[in-house]
């Protein structure tokens, strides 16, 4: 489940960043070498984590341990394993000592990536010992530098994850009481001049990853939009370009031209734009974005 893990992290990352801003670096393990300790990414490119003053929010996610749980009501189709995994998250002192609990109360308490659906377990443990974790996420190094401008917490959480096998039609999703963090993440192919997002006729909160660096002006479509409430896009340009809409979009923004539908980006780099329809008409806002 490694790789589909990977991919529920960067859904929980992606999410988040709609909330705060930061650099996430998803899944990380730790290292020694020559006497000095530090997370990296894991990914094929290894990249060395480290707090920094070029942002006030860093998180980084790391495995502990993981069961995997019997599944007779599922006849065997379904492999399930609680992953307990740790949360580090690293901010300015200027965010505030109670930041990691605004963080907390704003995590997704479920995830569904294709073939899989992974549940946030009740029983979060924070810990807010900044020095402790310091050392031990960072060595000497840490207290040098940056005890007094960061802080750093940890969050230790359990995730439930679901694996539905070829046997099954779709992943059934699981019944839960109260309220159900329904936030949906979807890859779209966004190669064409068109890029069209299909709504799915659904009032669940849709996230969309665009995959493809837009180079040249593109237009959005959106279909199936009975029910549709909400949606955020996230996507990047390399170039300037302008961006045509559909009728029923309203903007409040200076690069906006409601007579041609047309928003004109001009500066390269990772944009995110928030969507919320009112049965009618999609109000949205375009705004730049380290996160994808």
């Amino acid at each position: 489940m490694n790789d589909k893990l990977k991919d529920v992290v960067s859904l929980f990352d992606t999410i988040m960043a709609d909330q705060f801003t930061g650099q996430p670096y998803g899944l990380s393990e730790q290292f020694t070498s020559n006497s000095e300790t530090y997370p990296a990414t894991i990914s094929a490119k290894r990249q060395k984590i480290a707090p920094s003053d070029s942002f006030q929010l860093q998180t980084y996610h790391r495995i502990l341990n993981s069961v995997q749980l019997p599944s007779e009501n599922d006849f065997g189709n379904r492999e399930s394993i609680d992953q307990n995994m740790l949360l580090v998250i690293i901010s300015d002192v200027k965010l505030g000592e109670d930041f990691v609990h605004r963080f907390v109360k704003a995590m997704p308490y479920y995830l569904q990536i294709v073939g899989l659906y992974a549940t946030v377990r009740d029983g979060l443990v924070i810990n807010p010992d900044s020095q402790t974790i310091g050392q031990n996420e960072f060595g000497t190094a840490w207290l040098d530098k940056y005890r007094v401008t960061k802080n750093i917490f940890t969050v230790s959480y359990t995730l439930t994850m679901v694996d539905c096998d070829s046997k099954q039609i779709g992943c059934s999703v699981p019944t839960h009481g109260g309220n159900v963090d329904t936030k949906v993440q979807r890859t779209v192919d966004s190669s064409g001049a068109t890029v069209t997002f299909n709504f799915e006729n659904t009032s669940q909160r849709l996230i969309y990853v665009c995959d493809t660096v837009f180079a040249s002006n593109k237009t959005f479509s959106f279909t199936n939009t009975f029910n549709f409430a909400e949606a955020v896009i996230f996507f990047e340009i390399s170039s300037s370009i302008d961006v045509i809409l559909p009728a029923a979009v309203i903007m409040n923004d200076i690069r906006w031209n409601s007579s041609t539908n047309t928003i004109s980006l001009i500066d390269s780099g990772k944009y995110k734009a928030q969507i919320h329809s009112d049965g009618t008409n999609y109000y949205m806002e375009v705004s730049q974005n380290i996160f994808i």
